[in-house]
């Protein structure tokens, strides 16, 4: 079955990707500053600030309005911290997090709540 908000869960994807992502070059422009006190670093890391607040804020915003066609549940929202009966596991992510990473890789994904399987 065709996920009908196929470009909102990518977009999901690329912003859980943008977290890491941001929290990795301010870690390492923290370290080249205090190495060298370059001024140029302090713009570096607040645009990489404003790259994982961004994320952040652009996750919770579309996980919420991402609903499963079939049950009605959010796609990649879990209730509480036990595994749902549906999720699948990939590179050790379980849950909502497995859900975004195989959209994003795979263009393939299932509901974690009622097994409902998706093609974007």
């Amino acid at each position: 079955m065709r996920f009908p908000q196929s470009s909102q869960i990518r977009v999901a994807a690329l912003a859980l990707l943008a977290v890491p992502a941001g929290i990795i070059v301010i870690l390492l422009v923290a370290a080249y500053s205090s190495a060298t006190g370059s001024p140029v670093a302090s713009s570096i890391y607040l645009g990489a600030l404003a790259l994982v607040i961004s994320g952040m804020v652009a996750n919770l915003l579309l996980l919420h309005r991402l609903r499963c066609a079939e049950c009605g549940q959010r796609v990649a929202g879990q209730k509480t911290f036990t595994d749902p009966p549906y999720a699948e596991p990939i590179f050790g992510l379980i849950g909502s997090n497995s859900v975004l990473l195989r959209a994003l890789l795979f263009a393939k994904f299932q509901c974690m709540h009622c097994g409902q399987r998706y093609e974007l």
